[in-house]
């Protein structure tokens, strides 16, 4: 662990490797958007639930990004997956900034980020889905 409450990986028990992404459910108001992300170098600590975090954004005119925490699914997994949602509402209007949820109606696009910070190349690269 590192100094005031930032945590580095313990001396990378696994090599880097590039992580996925991978977001399901119906884009539609009012279902959840499930995100997944597996990324085995963001398992931080071996006793503890880890986090990381994604990026939603959407096509429409002044909706906020939403910042998704997503947890680690399993203490004992070789390959360590994140899990959250995201609700859908329906609005012609943005939303407020994090405020939990998306405001959607049709045509609207939306954009999940990662920011993979250790891939197999040495440096970072977002990963996207739309």
């Amino acid at each position: 662990n590192g100094e005031g409450g930032t945590r580095y990986p313990v001396a990378f028990r696994k090599h880097a490797e590039d992580a996925v992404l991978n977001v399901s459910g119906e884009i539609r108001a009012g279902q959840l958007l499930h995100i997944t992300v597996a990324d085995n170098d963001r398992d931080l600590d071996l006793d503890v639930v880890d986090t990381v975090q994604v990026q939603v954004s959407s096509s429409k005119l002044h909706e906020s990004v939403e910042i998704v925490t997503l947890y680690e699914t399993s203490l004992t997994s070789e390959y360590p997956t994140f899990t959250g949602q995201l609700i859908t509402k329906p609005a012609r209007v943005a939303g407020g900034p994090s405020d939990g949820c998306i405001n959607v109606v049709p045509n609207d696009l939306l954009v999940v980020r990662y920011l993979d910070v250790a891939t197999r190349s040495g440096s970072a690269r977002s990963v996207s889905s739309t």
